[in-house]
C-alpha cells in the first residue's frame, strides 16, 4: 500500500494538486460561509491524499499542518 501511494504521488500532476489544496484552504478559512465539499472533491480528483486535504483545512483554521509534528505541508 505504501508503494502504491508513493507511486501515485510521484505520477500525479503536482500543480493541479497544489491548486486544488490552495482552493480548499481558502474556502476552509471562511469557516462555514462556503461548502467545503466541492473543493474536497476537486482535491481528491487531483489525487491529493486525505492527509494533505485535512492538513490544508487545519492550516486554514490556524492549526499546524500535522498535529504530531512529523510532517510538513507539501506545498
Amino acid at each position: 500500500m505504501i508503494a502504491r501511494v508513493k507511486r501515485m504521488k510521484r505520477n500525479r500532476n503536482k500543480d493541479e494538486v497544489k491548486q486544488a489544496l490552495t482552493k480548499l484552504r481558502l474556502v476552509a478559512q471562511k469557516k462555514g460561509a462556503e461548502n467545503t465539499i466541492p473543493p474536497l472533491v476537486e482535491a481528491a480528483k487531483a489525487k491529493a491524499t486525505m492527509e494533505e486535504m485535512l492538513g490544508a483545512i487545519r492550516e486554514a483554521w490556524g492549526y499546524s499542518y500535522d498535529p504530531f509534528g512529523m510532517r510538513r505541508a507539501p506545498f
